[in-house]
């Protein structure tokens, strides 16, 4: 085992010496130094944690780590150099990015018009119904232990949320209910550090605060003021999409998509038993319905769910998370506008303030540094 400490660290050092390119010779120096690692880690388990009772181990890991590492860092550090340079988003990713919004904030306006015909749990039902039935012949089945808590997060992510959310859509302008849903930013952060120890930092406590300020504006508008009960119910919504979140972020690793078809082979039927339990006049619903409304819903599953999850996922795989998600803040701005223009809704100064802080706020939490 020591040769083969000794033989690693050598070969990490010439490796360093002979290449000429700085990129390769980084790229080569880190699987070296994890090799080196995983070595040890073996080591210190046959051993029962007595690493360093070999004596030469030990003085040619010391040697080793004195001439690796300032070359490594060296080496690294200008890799990330490299990497941060060619890391700018791509003008067609950023096209894509700015779709996203689009095609969400577009499903946001047709379910709106959908729940006019449809109960809106039912209506969640059929969308992921949709959604599952077109994605889940292209993913993997995830691990058996992975079932139950997919199903969790399902009902509380999906089945749950959802129905709070559009439930209060129904009697809701789609201007105020998609800035009241900007709360799910905050609930995440706040919940993350509550449950995950997630570091918070003062620009995303700043943040939280002044999306709620910007929530609570809202709540002074008279069409709000006349019935609470919509906006507390997509606030819930908000809060419950926050704790699903928290709960992805604790499962084992799993691939967006999948984790997306899945959620919804588990979220169809609990949407279907909760629309019997608590929704009335479904089948006449379902008899009266046109094709227009048929089209909302498939667009809801196949365009909304399936093509932007599946849109959104690629681009979180070829970015970072700060790169990506202030792209989102377009989808406010997409949906007021779409209800303005297609809905016909009006939209007052408080509305248009009080967005704008919650907007302000989420862009801060979604864009702020965390403290090291």
């Amino acid at each position: 085992m020591r040769h083969r400490f000794q033989l690693q660290a050598m070969r990490a050092f010439e490796t360093t010496a002979r290449l000429g390119d700085v990129q390769s010779a980084a790229d080569e120096l880190d699987q070296n130094i994890r090799d080196i690692r995983d070595s040890i880690a073996n080591l210190e388990r046959q051993l029962g944690g007595r690493l360093f009772a070999i004596s030469g181990t030990e003085a040619t890991l010391t040697r080793a780590g004195h001439v690796l590492l300032p070359t490594a860092r060296g080496a690294m550090g200008l890799r990330s150099e490299l990497s941060g340079a060619s890391s700018a988003m791509r003008p067609l990713d950023i096209l894509l990015a700015a779709s996203v919004a689009l095609i969400w904030s577009s499903g946001f306006l047709f379910a709106k018009a959908a729940v006019d015909q449809f109960p809106p749990i039912l209506l969640m039902c059929f969308r992921f119904t949709v959604t599952a039935a077109v994605l889940v012949w292209f993913v993997k089945p995830p691990p058996r232990h992975q079932m139950i808590m997919i199903f969790i997060i399902a009902l509380i992510s999906a089945a749950i949320q959802y129905s709070f959310t559009f439930t209060g859509l129904r009697d809701l302008d789609a201007s105020i209910a998609i800035i009241v849903v900007q709360l799910e930013v905050p609930f995440g952060a706040l919940l993350a550090a509550i449950v995950l120890k997630d570091v918070l930092g003062w620009h995303r406590a700043l943040g939280m605060v002044i999306a709620f300020v910007g929530v609570a504006c809202i709540a002074g508008e008279p069409r709000v003021q006349d019935n609470y009960t919509p906006m507390f119910l997509v606030i819930a919504g908000a809060f419950t999409w926050a704790i699903g979140q928290v709960m992805v972020k604790k499962l084992d690793a799993i691939g967006g998509f999948s984790l997306i078809a899945w959620v919804a082979v588990f979220a169809s039927p609990q949407l279907l038993l909760s629309s019997l339990l608590f929704e009335t006049g479904q089948w006449e619903a379902i008899k009266t319905a046109g094709w227009v409304v048929w089209a909302a819903v498939a667009y809801l599953g196949l365009v909304m769910t399936a093509l932007g999850y599946g849109i959104w996922y690629r681009l979180l795989g070829l970015y970072d998370v700060n790169q990506v998600m202030p792209y989102l803040l377009l989808l406010p701005v997409f949906v007021v506008a779409g209800g303005v223009l297609v809905l016909g809704e009006s939209v007052s100064g408080v509305v248009l303030l009080g967005g704008a802080l919650a907007v302000a706020g989420v862009g801060i939490i979604t864009t702020a540094r965390l403290p090291r």
